[in-house]
C-alpha cells in the first residue's frame, strides 16, 4: 500500500501564491472574495493575508462601505515590495527588465547585438546589471531573482542543441550560476 502525505509548509506556500496570483488577477478583493475566488477558508484567507501584509506584500486600500456591519477592507499587491530581472536572450537583442511585484517595467535596456557569444554578453549583461544596481539603490535588496528566456534546448539528452534558432557557444554556459555571481540574486534560465 502506498501513502502520502502533504507538508503543511509547502501547502502554505502554495496557497500564499494562490492568493497573490488571485490579487494579481483581479485587482484589489477583499478577504471575503478572496475566500470565494481561491475556495480557501476564510480563516485561512485572513491568516495569509495578515503574514503578506507583515511582509509587505500587500497593502490594505480604503474600507469599502456594504450594507449592515462592518465595512470591507480590500487588499492590493503592494508594487514597491518586490522586483524581478528579466533577460530574453535571442540572435541579434539582448533584453533586460526590472518589473515590479505588479508587472510594471521600471528599467528596460534593449541591446542590439551582432553575435551573441557567452562571455561578451555576460560581460554587457553585469553591466546592465549594475546600472539597475546603481538607478535602484536600496530598492536592490528587494530584487527577488533574474529570469531568463533564450533559445535552446540545453543539457536535454537525446536532443540536439544545434539548429537554426540555438545560441552556438552557449551549451555549456551556466549562466544561471554567471548570473547569481554577478547579482549576488538567484538566477533561473528557464525553458
Amino acid at each position: 500500500m502506498k501513502t502520502s502525505g502533504t507538508n503543511l509548509e509547502h501547502a502554505r506556500a502554495h496557497n500564499r501564491r494562490v492568493i497573490i496570483e488571485a490579487i494579481r488577477l483581479h485587482g484589489e478583493l477583499t478577504r471575503a472574495e478572496l475566500a470565494r475566488l481561491t475556495a480557501l477558508t476564510s480563516q485561512t484567507v485572513s491568516n495569509i493575508v495578515a503574514e503578506l501584509e507583515q511582509a509587505e506584500l500587500l497593502t490594505s486600500r480604503q474600507p469599502r462601505k456594504q450594507g449592515r456591519g462592518q465595512p470591507a477592507i480590500p487588499v492590493t499587491l503592494n508594487p514597491a515590495s518586490a522586483f524581478s530581472i528579466g533577460i530574453h536572450l535571442d540572435h541579434q537583442t539582448l533584453l533586460i527588465v526590472l518589473v515590479d511585484l505588479t508587472g510594471e517595467i521600471h528599467f528596460r535596456r534593449l541591446i542590439m547585438v551582432q553575435k551573441l557569444q557567452p562571455d561578451a554578453t555576460l560581460v554587457r549583461i553585469a553591466e546592465v546589471l549594475a546600472e539597475i544596481k546603481q538607478q535602484t539603490g536600496p530598492r536592490w535588496q528587494k530584487v527577488l531573482g533574474i529570469g531568463v528566456v533564450m533559445p535552446g534546448p540545453f543539457g536535454v539528452e537525446g536532443i540536439s542543441s544545434m539548429g537554426p534558432t540555438t545560441l552556438h557557444g552557449w551549451e555549456d554556459v551556466d549562466i544561471a550560476a554567471r548570473l547569481a555571481e554577478m547579482s549576488e540574486t538567484a538566477g533561473h534560465a528557464g525553458e
